[in-house]
């Protein structure tokens, strides 16, 4: 199952693959501010967004007529 946080005052989300109890055993930089965490097998564990507020943006939602 999939899960997502976010952590307002890190402004960081966290986007989990594995079971909570899954253990991390390295933690790969992607590029800047993406961090992926893998297991013992290098299966992907989760992935960490750092400064979402500046990298996400959403299309503006048109008004009903």
């Amino acid at each position: 199952m999939i899960t997502t946080s976010y952590d307002p005052e890190a402004d960081a989300l966290y986007v989990r693959f594995a079971p909570k109890g899954a253990a991390i055993a390295e933690t790969r930089e992607l590029e800047p501010g993406i961090l992926l965490d893998v297991d013992e097998t290098g299966h992907l564990v989760g992935i960490e967004v750092l400064s979402v507020r500046s990298r996400a943006t959403l299309p503006a939602i048109p008004h009903a007529a």
